[in-house]
């Protein structure tokens, strides 16, 4: 295969060039030759650097001013990035705190909006801080309301600040109704499950004589007086495949209850507090003889 010259010239043209540096500086007298036979090649060289700027200063034609022009927009935009990262938390607490606003509290009770202090990563589905207490007319007992229905209820309050023990915490009871079988019990909560896990509770105390469906709603009775009836609570769902209710010492049924209350993530709550001559329903409860978280807790300390 025969090798075109010009492509023989420019293969040996750079050999030629170094050959002559090496020889210009160990021969004194052959410098001046060496010196005018590359000046051809470095100006050629010379020619291409300054076409190929030209080439892109036709492509990108910034001068010093322009580009920084262009660095300032680029600094702008990076700031506006990191601005809208910042609104996109607060356009959804906005959100939230639209949704407060649109509910609605039953006759005799109020609503009082609060922001979520703080939620212990140990015991994130368990309990929280609001930033509303006693001033505010919080007191032990009222319910807290989440996205989806009832989150929990006020353990304790300061003049400022009030801790919420969840549906999840066991030490949280409330008197509950089923009003699809019309059995009535008292819901405690099931435990820890850990972040990103749904809670699971517990109704105690339901009649045996009554037939219970999967997916069955639950609901506040609002038998304690500290609660208002018909606020959600949540579904009954199944204990394992085939096994929907477990009978207790044979005396009272217990059912297993899937929350509908958002319990991952959430920067705002509602709480219920009754307003003055609120409505007295422990004096009904007792008359009735239906199970009461306050009937219950003093069962258990007898």
């Amino acid at each position: 295969m025969r090798v075109p010259i010009h492509r023989n010239v420019w293969t040996a043209l750079p050999a030629a060039l170094a050959f002559m540096v090496v020889l210009a500086a160990l021969v004194p007298p052959v410098r001046k030759a060496a010196v005018g036979f590359a000046t051809p090649a470095l100006c050629a060289v010379r020619a291409g650097v300054a076409a190929a700027r030209r080439f892109g200063q036709s492509v990108l034609p910034f001068s010093g001013a322009e580009r920084s022009r262009l660095e300032s927009l680029e600094q702008q935009v990076r700031q506006l990035r990191f601005e809208a990262s910042r609104l996109i938390p607060l356009e959804a607490e906005n959100r939230e705190l639209r949704q407060r606003l649109a509910l609605s509290a039953p006759v005799d009770w109020s609503l009082v909006t609060a922001p979520v202090l703080a939620r212990d990563p140990l015991s994130w589905d368990r309990r929280f801080r609001v930033g509303r207490g006693r001033a505010d007319g919080l007191r032990p007992g009222l319910a807290v309301l989440g996205r989806g229905g009832v989150i929990g209820r006020v353990a304790e309050v300061t003049e400022t600040t009030g801790l919420v023990i969840t549906l999840a915490d066991p030490a949280c009871r409330l008197s509950v109704r089923l009003p699809a079988s019309g059995g009535a019990g008292v819901l405690h909560g099931g435990g820890g499950t850990g972040p990103g896990a749904v809670p699971l509770c517990f109704v105690d105390y339901l009649p045996r004589d009554l037939r219970y469906e999967e997916g069955e709603p639950v609901e506040t009775s609002g038998l304690s007086g500290a609660v208002p009836e018909g606020l959600p609570i949540g579904t009954v769902t199944r204990f394992s495949p085939g096994v929907l209710r477990k009978v207790v010492r044979t005396a009272y049924v217990r059912l297993k209850v899937r929350p509908s209350a958002e319990f991952r993530w959430f920067r705002f709550v509602s709480i219920l507090a009754p307003r003055q001559n609120a409505s007295r329903r422990t004096s009904r409860a007792a008359a009735r003889g239906e199970p009461t978280e306050d009937r219950e807790a003093t069962r258990k300390k007898k």
